[in-house]
């Protein structure tokens, strides 16, 4: 398992552990498809290392080593952070990924599981609600960490086609727990603060316990797919700002939007870059119902999520008159700004 030392990498082996102690407890190879791989070993691997985990630079490192004897490769991850920039950090998983698959064909693996991304589908105002695991990938074309997503899940599709290996691809929603969330996170809230005028698209957060399931069920089991991993339905992104406590949505137009985001962007004032914007304004939450199919049971609603992992802010403490007037000042903000950036382009323009 790559990415072993991560918040979801300790969950993962965590769940795997009694099954290696204990492997007489799981299904025989004679029973049905549905039957449960026997565990005698894990190998952890990570570029930080830690107990019980290998040091390995997935780009560099041998790994023909580490993966002989190796029956499923669980591959968790991934260079995108929030600190590198998008395309060097797509750069880097693309390159790992595809050394992670030359040692996997050489160790002769018999299962590759891959964490993909619900955001391979796109946001876009056709979406229908829930998206299936049948609609078509087509990731917004300014979110790199998507777009990769989605050439890493062609790639190692195609890698099991041709080396006859049984792939699962698992395609997450954002997902957190309580004290942990990811860069995903934090960006589609701190862009949900800035809106286009219209309707706001439903959210899903899916706990990381959730998630870890569904990984240890993909690296177990015996069914190969695609699989859509989310929470049972979906909440209104209204309702899931007032869990949390946050300020409500200032409306602007799409171009104000946009270029507020960029600005933000450039001068590091928020987590977002202007990609993800789209899926702040447009449904792209997913049906659960093929995982399911198979066993997997998401133990939280995206409500229940969202109330673990979150602490109140000081806002869910003031009162709606005083949040009137502060959502009002903070539009002439960000009405100001947008003139302001107007205003430097317009500048820009007659200085050439």
């Amino acid at each position: 398992m790559t990415g072993a030392a991560g918040r979801l990498g300790h969950r993962v082996i965590s769940r795997l552990l009694p099954a290696a102690e204990t492997p007489s407890a799981t299904s025989s190879e004679s029973d049905e498809s549905e039957a449960k791989r026997i565990v005698t070993d894990i190998v952890a691997l990570d570029q930080r290392g830690g107990r019980g985990v290998d040091k390995v630079d997935l780009t560099r490192s041998d790994l023909t080593e580490h993966l002989a004897n190796c029956s499923t490769v669980v591959h968790l991850a991934s260079a995108f952070d929030g600190e590198r920039s998008a395309l060097q950090s797509g750069e880097i998983d693309i390159a790992a990924t595809t050394r992670l698959l030359e040692a996997a064909a050489e160790a002769n693996v018999e299962r590759f599981v891959l964490l993909s991304s619900a955001m391979v589908y796109g946001a876009w105002p056709n979406n229908p609600v829930p998206l299936t695991e049948e609609a078509p990938v087509r990731p917004n074309a300014g979110l790199v960490f998507a777009k990769t997503k989605a050439k890493l899940e062609e790639r190692v599709i195609a890698w099991g086609i041709e080396h006859d290996v049984e792939v699962v691809v698992l395609r997450p929603t954002i997902a957190v727990a309580p004290n942990v969330s990811s860069w995903v996170a934090d960006a589609i809230r701190a862009a949900s603060a800035i809106g286009v005028d219209g309707e706001e698209p439903p959210l899903q957060f899916l706990h990381l316990d959730d998630l870890a399931e569904a990984i240890v069920l993909a690296g177990l089991s015996r069914f190969n797919g695609i699989f859509n991993v989310a929470p049972d339905g979906w909440a209104e992104a209204a309702v899931v700002r007032s869990l949390e406590g946050s300020p409500p949505r200032l409306q602007v137009s799409e171009e104000i939007a946009g270029k507020f985001a960029s600005f933000r962007w450039r001068y590091r004032l928020a987590p977002t870059p202007p990609g993800l914007v789209p899926y702040t304004m447009h449904p792209w939450v997913v049906a659960n119902d093929r995982l399911k199919a198979h066993g997997w049971e998401p133990r939280r609603t995206t409500e229940q999520t969202v109330v673990e992992s979150i602490r109140p802010k000081p806002w869910a403490m003031v009162s709606s008159r005083k949040r009137q007037q502060i959502a009002l000042g903070g539009a002439a903000a960000v009405l100001a700004t947008g003139a302001g950036i107007a205003g430097t382009l317009l500048a820009r323009r007659r200085r050439r």
